[in-house]
């Protein structure tokens, strides 16, 4: 089945699987090898391919996006909320510096924004 998605990835995004083994560095010999069934193919080179076409692995497989239990607009207030407790955190320790440990992190920003 994996090979079917492959086969209907490709025609959809115009690019043949010998584009595709240069993009993920795939040997074709191994595409072709999948294709005749002879070989099951490896995570690592699922994941290769399914980022080639910015597509899941389950997609890749299956030929269907996996159920999400929340919309895009939650995925992204949990990412915000994650990066906001991340900088709050990093707070916490900027204030729990001495004095002199916040000049030489103050500077050291000041000479990685430069």
């Amino acid at each position: 089945m994996y090979y079917e998605n492959f086969e209907r990835l490709c025609k959809e995004r115009e690019v043949t699987p010998s584009q595709v083994s240069r993009g993920t560095e795939i040997s074709t010999a191994t595409l072709t090898s999948w294709k005749k069934g002879k070989y099951t193919p490896k995570q690592d080179k699922l994941q290769k391919i399914a980022d080639f076409f910015n597509v899941s692995v389950d997609y890749l497989m299956t030929g269907k996006e996996p159920e999400q239990d929340f919309s895009d607009e939650s995925a992204h207030l949990i990412a915000q909320i994650r990066k906001d407790t991340e900088l709050s955190d990093a707070l916490k320790k900027y204030f729990g510096l001495s004095d002199a440990k916040k000049k030489h992190v103050v500077e050291l920003i000041n000479l990685l924004s430069e």
